[in-house]
């Protein structure tokens, strides 16, 4: 399969095996292709840390003019701020210019600029926000069809379904036999008392509509937003709400379903 979108960057460097040990141990990067490129003499090593296809290209050079000083720099998140603190103080024995750590806001997180032995700009950062926005705005463009083949979607799906066809042994049934179903104020636990609530939902309400808006997906996890209609039989009025719901899964399962339920936009009309 060919590439697509950002696959590299090119970094001139002096002495590449240098430069390798300092992102290894700086970036928790490894050399995944090295060879000698025959048309610029030069060698040339790929760096990757394997969590995605982005790698660092380094190419030996006689001499580096015009290294990637502040404010371009490259930015690798690391796990913890301790990390982030035992790399700078490592750093700083190892002589290497350090600049920080610095405590940023919640988009920048906890950050600090190194120096490579070339003088280009490493930024070692806990707490950014690059991959939550990726994976927002990737779930904003993306269509619910396109999603269709996530089992976790499928279970979201169906779990809808379910509320509007008044199904409480379909609802139940995507729990593990030890789920968790938890509303505001109210928590069951097991299939059994899963499906009561749900039969005991259904005999006080009818006519339940459910547009889903949107499903964030992360492992086995997801998040869920979805707009909630109903009739309520006794009072003969339709409600509305906005709910945000927080799934785990397991073994193709819930193993945990938690609603956070906007009752302030609540609509209620005549029938």
């Amino acid at each position: 399969m060919s590439d697509l979108g950002l696959t590299h960057i090119a970094l001139p460097v002096c002495q590449v095996d240098r430069s390798i040990a300092f992102y290894a141990k700086y970036a928790r990067m490894q050399v995944i292709h090295r060879r000698t490129d025959r048309t610029i003499q030069s060698d040339v090593v790929w760096l990757s840390d394997l969590t995605r296809p982005f790698i660092i290209v380094l190419i030996e050079m006689p001499q580096v003019d015009a290294p990637l000083l502040p404010i371009a720099h490259l930015g690798v998140g690391i796990e913890s701020r301790e990390a982030v603190d035992r790399l700078c103080q490592d750093a700083r024995l190892d002589g290497v210019p350090t600049e920080g750590p610095n405590d940023g806001d919640a988009t920048v997180g906890y950050w600090a600029f190194l120096q490579d032995p070339d003088g280009h700009t490493l930024e070692i950062s806990y707490g950014q926000e690059v991959g939550f926005a990726v994976r927002q705005a990737t779930a904003e463009k993306q269509p619910p069809d396109l999603h269709v083949s996530s089992p976790e979607v499928l279970l979201v799906r169906q779990a809808a379904d379910a509320w509007m066809t008044g199904d409480a042994d379909a609802f139940a049934d995507l729990f593990l036999p030890d789920g968790e179903f938890i509303v505001p104020g109210k928590r069951w636990v097991g299939r059994a008392a899963i499906r009561k609530a749900a039969a005991d939902f259904f005999a006080a309400g009818t006519d339940v509509k459910i547009d889903i808006r949107r499903v964030i997906v992360e492992a086995d996890r997801a998040c869920v937003e979805w707009h909630w209609q109903e009739t309520e039989c006794a009072a003969n009025k339709r409600g509305s709400a906005d709910d945000a719901i927080a799934i785990d899964f397991r073994d193709g399962k819930i193993s945990r379903w938690r609603e956070y339920i906007d009752t302030q936009s609540c609509i209620e009309t005549e029938v």
